[in-house]
């Protein structure tokens, strides 16, 4: 039962959403009668490395604010079309940025002012996520340990973490697959999924977002698979993601491929394949056409192998060099 204390508190809550709401109502019919785009902020996921593309201080100043980003498309929410916003495009467009202008109500200027707070201070040289082993808000030392850090973090600080968790173990895969109340996370090590860690359901959206805008996948299909792949540097080497996207009957699952290329280089030699089976090799590697396939359960080392099955790598120089297609799956 509710205490007239929280009757208040409840009543002030629909209040403050009515006025909202009627506020973006008469923004959306100023941006009407003005002929531009119109957006609420609440409820979007603002990329807080693109937010730090205006300073705070000029946001503040102008009213202008930028909350997304796909390639050289930049998206800014605007109070007003005024000649102050207009120089911030400018400036973009002069740095080979096409701008999308949109005009905002001031709850959601304030509402995405306060995601300044969680601009994740970095190189902004480059986009790849960096990850360091020494770095301690990144590194953890159990698995176990890694379930309690999820929560209350940032869509970038949560992936760092997972990320950060993944590498030092040398799992393969990150799954990340929803439920009816939460998100299991799983890793791939030595070919079996291990659960990791879960996470509450209201967080994934803004990490589906984050991930979605790193892979360059869509934000608004969510009933169909998609594909893509960002890149990071673990200890100064760098790390390919591919990131595969499933509708499911409680959101969307990702599976997160992890393709380092910082692992030594193995000499055919060294490959474990010897006897009968290396004769075997050897004389389907010589014929002119043909097929050859490798199956193995994940992480066995298909994909190393591959590079060593042709002729000329094993020094197999008498014949022009084949055409070779490789096709992972």
């Amino acid at each position: 039962m509710l205490t007239p204390n929280d009757r208040s508190i409840r009543i002030k809550q629909v209040y403050s959403e009515l006025d909202r709401k009627f506020e973006e109502e008469r923004t959306q019919n100023q941006a009407q009668n003005l002929g531009v785009s119109y957006i609420s902020l609440y409820g979007f996921p603002i990329d807080h490395n693109v937010l730090g593309m205006i300073s705070k201080e000029t946001a503040e100043a102008t009213g202008v604010i930028a909350f997304y980003k796909e390639g050289r498309n930049i998206k800014l929410g605007a109070l007003n079309p005024s000649s102050e916003v207009n120089k911030v495009v400018e400036g973009l467009k002069a740095n080979s940025f096409y701008v999308q202008l949109y005009l905002i109500s001031q709850s959601s200027f304030e509402h995405a002012l306060t995601f300044y707070n969680r601009i994740v201070k970095a190189d902004r040289k480059s986009q790849d996520i960096k990850i360091e082993d020494k770095v301690s808000e990144v590194k953890i030392n159990s698995l176990k340990e890694l379930a309690n850090k999820l929560y209350n973090v940032s869509a970038t600080e949560l992936i760092q973490l997972v990320l950060g968790s993944a590498l030092p173990v040398d799992a393969s895969d990150i799954h990340l697959e929803p439920g009816v109340s939460s998100i299991k996370v799983r890793f791939r090590i030595d070919g079996v999924l291990q659960d990791v860690a879960t996470l509450p359901k209201d967080e994934y959206h803004q990490l589906v977002s984050r991930i979605k805008i790193l892979s360059k996948l869509k934000l608004n299909i969510v009933t169909s698979p998609q594909d893509g792949s960002f890149s990071l540097t673990y200890n100064q080497q760098p790390v390919d993601i591919r990131v595969s996207v499933l509708p499911s009957a409680f959101g969307e699952s990702f599976v997160l491929r992890i393709l380092r290329q910082d692992k030594q280089e193995l000499k055919f030699d060294d490959l474990g394949i010897s006897g009968l089976a290396q004769k075997n090799l050897l004389e389907q590697m010589r014929k002119p056409n043909g097929m050859i396939l490798t199956t193995c359960p994940t992480g066995s080392g298909k994909t190393r192998l591959l590079p060593w099955k042709t002729p000329w790598s094993i020094g197999f120089q008498e014949s022009p060099k084949p055409r070779l297609i490789k096709r992972e799956g």
